[in-house]
Protein backbone atom coordinates (compact mmCIF):
# COMPACT_ATOMS: atom_id res chain seq x y z
CA UNK A 1 0.00 0.00 0.00
CA UNK A 2 1.76 3.22 -1.11
CA UNK A 3 0.11 5.05 1.79
CA UNK A 4 1.58 2.68 4.40
CA UNK A 5 4.59 0.41 3.71
CA UNK A 6 3.55 -1.90 6.58
CA UNK A 7 0.30 -2.75 4.77
CA UNK A 8 0.25 -5.00 1.71
CA UNK A 9 -2.44 -6.13 -0.71
CA UNK A 10 -3.56 -9.68 -1.49
CA UNK A 11 -6.16 -9.88 -4.25
CA UNK A 12 -6.80 -6.19 -3.65
CA UNK A 13 -7.49 -6.57 0.08
CA UNK A 14 -5.32 -4.81 2.66
CA UNK A 15 -3.39 -6.88 5.21
CA UNK A 16 -1.35 -5.28 7.96
CA UNK A 17 2.09 -6.59 8.81
CA UNK A 18 2.83 -7.74 12.35
CA UNK A 19 5.54 -5.90 14.26
CA UNK A 20 7.89 -7.97 16.43
CA UNK A 21 10.71 -6.66 18.60
CA UNK A 22 13.60 -9.11 19.02
CA UNK A 23 16.14 -8.47 21.78
CA UNK A 24 19.51 -10.19 22.13
CA UNK A 25 21.40 -9.95 25.44
CA UNK A 26 25.01 -8.77 25.15
CA UNK A 27 27.49 -9.54 27.90
CA UNK A 28 28.74 -6.37 29.55
CA UNK A 29 26.58 -4.11 27.39
CA UNK A 30 23.00 -3.13 26.77
CA UNK A 31 20.68 -5.53 24.98
CA UNK A 32 20.47 -5.12 21.22
CA UNK A 33 16.90 -4.82 19.95
CA UNK A 34 15.76 -4.98 16.35
CA UNK A 35 12.31 -4.74 14.83
CA UNK A 36 10.97 -7.37 12.46
CA UNK A 37 7.90 -7.01 10.27
CA UNK A 38 6.01 -10.21 9.44
CA UNK A 39 3.56 -11.00 6.65
CA UNK A 40 1.39 -14.07 6.02
CA UNK A 41 4.37 -15.44 4.06
CA UNK A 42 7.11 -14.77 6.60
CA UNK A 43 9.37 -11.90 7.71
CA UNK A 44 10.22 -8.98 5.45
CA UNK A 45 13.83 -9.06 4.29
CA UNK A 46 15.85 -6.38 2.53
CA UNK A 47 18.58 -8.55 1.03
CA UNK A 48 19.74 -12.09 0.36
CA UNK A 49 23.34 -11.17 0.96
CA UNK A 50 25.33 -8.41 -0.67
CA UNK A 51 24.77 -9.84 -4.14
CA UNK A 52 20.97 -9.57 -4.02
CA UNK A 53 19.56 -6.40 -2.44
CA UNK A 54 15.78 -6.43 -1.94
CA UNK A 55 14.77 -2.85 -1.23
CA UNK A 56 11.61 -2.25 0.80
CA UNK A 57 9.81 0.65 -0.86
CA UNK A 58 6.36 2.23 -0.74
CA UNK A 59 5.18 -0.21 -3.42
CA UNK A 60 7.27 -3.36 -2.96
CA UNK A 61 8.39 -5.57 -0.09
CA UNK A 62 10.02 -9.01 -0.08
CA UNK A 63 9.11 -11.68 2.49
CA UNK A 64 11.07 -14.87 3.17
CA UNK A 65 9.05 -18.09 3.21
CA UNK A 66 11.09 -20.70 5.10
CA UNK A 67 9.21 -23.97 5.74
CA UNK A 68 12.04 -25.12 8.02
CA UNK A 69 11.34 -22.29 10.45
CA UNK A 70 8.67 -24.47 12.10
CA UNK A 71 10.26 -27.84 11.33
CA UNK A 72 11.16 -29.66 14.55
CA UNK A 73 10.86 -33.13 13.04
CA UNK A 74 14.54 -33.75 12.31
CA UNK A 75 15.05 -35.40 15.72
CA UNK A 76 12.16 -37.80 15.09
CA UNK A 77 13.57 -38.62 11.67
CA UNK A 78 16.99 -39.30 13.17
CA UNK A 79 15.45 -41.46 15.90
CA UNK A 80 13.76 -43.50 13.19
CA UNK A 81 17.11 -43.91 11.45
CA UNK A 82 18.76 -45.11 14.66
CA UNK A 83 16.12 -47.83 15.03
CA UNK A 84 16.18 -48.86 11.38
CA UNK A 85 17.10 -52.45 10.53
CA UNK A 86 16.82 -52.04 6.76
CA UNK A 87 16.69 -49.46 4.00
CA UNK A 88 12.90 -49.81 4.05
CA UNK A 89 12.90 -48.67 7.68
CA UNK A 90 14.99 -45.62 6.71
CA UNK A 91 12.51 -44.81 3.96
CA UNK A 92 9.57 -45.20 6.36
CA UNK A 93 11.12 -42.72 8.80
CA UNK A 94 11.63 -40.20 6.00
CA UNK A 95 8.04 -40.56 4.82
CA UNK A 96 6.49 -40.54 8.29
CA UNK A 97 8.40 -37.58 9.72
CA UNK A 98 9.60 -35.57 6.71
CA UNK A 99 12.07 -33.77 8.93
CA UNK A 100 15.35 -33.55 6.99
CA UNK A 101 15.86 -29.81 6.47
CA UNK A 102 18.37 -29.88 3.61
CA UNK A 103 20.57 -33.00 3.44
CA UNK A 104 20.30 -36.06 1.22
CA UNK A 105 19.93 -39.55 2.70
CA UNK A 106 22.00 -42.57 1.65
CA UNK A 107 21.66 -46.00 3.25
CA UNK A 108 22.54 -49.66 2.72
CA UNK A 109 21.66 -52.77 4.68
CA UNK A 110 23.11 -56.22 5.26
CA UNK A 111 20.69 -57.74 2.76
CA UNK A 112 22.45 -55.82 -0.01
CA UNK A 113 19.82 -53.13 -0.55
CA UNK A 114 20.88 -49.56 -1.34
CA UNK A 115 18.81 -46.42 -0.98
CA UNK A 116 19.09 -42.74 -1.89
CA UNK A 117 16.51 -40.01 -1.30
CA UNK A 118 16.51 -36.26 -1.65
CA UNK A 119 13.64 -36.16 0.83
CA UNK A 120 13.91 -32.68 2.31
CA UNK A 121 11.65 -29.95 3.65
CA UNK A 122 11.35 -27.86 0.50
CA UNK A 123 8.78 -25.18 -0.39
CA UNK A 124 6.30 -26.53 -2.90
CA UNK A 125 7.34 -24.38 -5.84
CA UNK A 126 6.61 -26.24 -9.04
CA UNK A 127 7.94 -25.16 -12.41
CA UNK A 128 4.36 -24.28 -13.36
CA UNK A 129 3.95 -22.05 -10.29
CA UNK A 130 7.24 -20.32 -11.05
CA UNK A 131 6.16 -19.78 -14.65
CA UNK A 132 2.79 -18.30 -13.67
CA UNK A 133 3.79 -16.27 -10.66
CA UNK A 134 7.43 -15.17 -10.86
CA UNK A 135 8.10 -11.47 -10.58
CA UNK A 136 10.56 -9.92 -13.06
CA UNK A 137 13.30 -10.58 -10.50
CA UNK A 138 12.15 -14.18 -10.07
CA UNK A 139 12.29 -14.76 -13.82
CA UNK A 140 16.01 -14.11 -13.56
CA UNK A 141 16.82 -15.89 -10.28
CA UNK A 142 14.73 -19.06 -10.65
CA UNK A 143 16.33 -20.38 -13.87
CA UNK A 144 19.79 -19.36 -12.68
CA UNK A 145 19.80 -20.65 -9.11
CA UNK A 146 16.38 -22.08 -8.21
CA UNK A 147 15.58 -19.06 -6.01
CA UNK A 148 11.91 -18.29 -6.61
CA UNK A 149 10.53 -14.78 -6.16
CA UNK A 150 6.75 -15.03 -6.46
CA UNK A 151 3.97 -12.46 -6.66
CA UNK A 152 2.57 -12.29 -3.12
CA UNK A 153 -0.28 -10.00 -4.13
CA UNK A 154 -2.17 -12.94 -5.69
CA UNK A 155 -3.74 -15.78 -3.69
CA UNK A 156 -3.39 -18.12 -6.65
CA UNK A 157 0.39 -17.79 -6.29
CA UNK A 158 0.41 -19.33 -2.80
CA UNK A 159 2.28 -22.60 -2.29
CA UNK A 160 0.06 -25.63 -2.81
CA UNK A 161 -0.12 -28.87 -0.83
CA UNK A 162 0.66 -32.49 -1.61
CA UNK A 163 -1.54 -35.18 -0.08
CA UNK A 164 1.43 -37.08 1.33
CA UNK A 165 3.06 -33.98 2.88
CA UNK A 166 2.86 -33.64 6.67
CA UNK A 167 3.16 -29.84 6.43
CA UNK A 168 1.27 -27.44 4.20
CA UNK A 169 3.30 -25.75 1.49
CA UNK A 170 6.05 -28.38 1.09
CA UNK A 171 6.64 -31.17 -1.39
CA UNK A 172 5.48 -34.61 -0.29
CA UNK A 173 7.97 -37.51 -0.40
CA UNK A 174 6.25 -38.92 -3.48
CA UNK A 175 7.64 -36.01 -5.52
CA UNK A 176 11.22 -36.30 -4.27
CA UNK A 177 14.07 -38.02 -6.15
CA UNK A 178 14.55 -41.61 -4.92
CA UNK A 179 16.78 -44.43 -6.14
CA UNK A 180 16.66 -47.96 -4.71
CA UNK A 181 18.60 -51.19 -5.03
CA UNK A 182 21.27 -50.10 -7.49
CA UNK A 183 24.86 -51.40 -7.41
CA UNK A 184 25.84 -48.07 -5.86
CA UNK A 185 24.43 -44.69 -4.87
CA UNK A 186 26.60 -41.62 -4.27
CA UNK A 187 26.02 -37.95 -3.64
CA UNK A 188 28.24 -35.10 -2.46
CA UNK A 189 25.66 -32.46 -1.55
CA UNK A 190 24.87 -31.92 -5.19
CA UNK A 191 22.01 -32.54 -7.60
CA UNK A 192 20.30 -35.92 -7.35
CA UNK A 193 20.74 -36.32 -11.11
CA UNK A 194 23.83 -38.57 -11.16
CA UNK A 195 23.46 -40.39 -7.86
CA UNK A 196 24.10 -43.41 -10.08
CA UNK A 197 25.62 -42.57 -13.47
CA UNK A 198 23.78 -45.47 -15.13
CA UNK A 199 20.39 -44.43 -13.70
CA UNK A 200 20.10 -40.62 -14.01
CA UNK A 201 17.27 -39.13 -11.94
CA UNK A 202 15.28 -36.77 -14.14
CA UNK A 203 11.78 -35.34 -14.46
CA UNK A 204 11.66 -33.49 -11.14
CA UNK A 205 10.90 -29.84 -10.43
CA UNK A 206 13.70 -27.28 -10.76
Amino acid sequence: DPADPTVYLVDGKRERMTKRAVSVPVKGAADVTRTQWWTRYGPVTTSMGAALPLPWTATTAYALNDPNATNLRMADTGLGFSKARSTKDVERSLHRNQGMPWVNTIAADRAGHSFFAQSQVLPRITDDLAERCSTPLGRATYPASGLAVLDGSRKDCALGSDRDAVQAGIFGPGRMPVLKNQPYVENSNDSAWLTNADRPLTGYER
